[in-house]
């Protein structure tokens, strides 16, 4: 039997790059990289909006320990890749997963960020504005018809 012809691989092969973060995360945050990053679209009814979602496993580059992570809302801009260096700030809720509405990719060095999101502060806001304006115009009319029809006798 003879060799194959061709080029032959070096004698000594190059480094294997370590595992480590581009940098050290933020206080509050975790650095980490991506795996099994997915993206699809929920609806949940027919007079309902649709939401995009983005779920990938955050895995710590000390412990290998992946962190389930899940971005929500009306849109998402921005990308994840199997294999980026990420930050994300937040601790996990009581499912053990993060649900952050901004992540940062190390890889690109890009947001990415959620549009729409139910759980954002603004989001939250704007809910609140409408039960306080709902409450405010209730009064009204319930004080108008007070006002109208008088005080019922007992």
């Amino acid at each position: 039997m003879t060799e194959p012809e061709g080029p032959r691989p070096p004698e000594s092969w190059p480094a294997v790059p370590t595992w480590k973060p581009p940098r050290p995360a933020v206080p509050g945050a975790r650095v980490g990289r991506v795996e099994g990053a997915t993206t699809r679209v929920e609806g949940h009814g027919a007079n309902v909006r649709s939401e995009s979602v983005l779920g990938f496993r955050l895995v710590d580059p000390q412990s290998g320990v992946p962190t389930e992570v899940e971005l929500r809302g009306t849109s998402i801009a921005g990308t994840v890749r199997d294999g980026d260096w990420v930050e994300v700030a937040g601790e996990p809720g009581r499912s053990g997963r993060l649900e952050p509405s901004r992540v940062h990719n190390l890889t690109t060095r890009a947001d990415v960020v959620v549009a729409g999101s139910d759980r954002s502060p603004m989001a939250r806001m704007v809910a609140l504005l409408i039960i306080v304006v709902f409450v405010i115009v209730a009064a009204v009319i319930i004080v108008g018809v007070v006002q109208v029809f008088g005080e019922p006798g007992f």
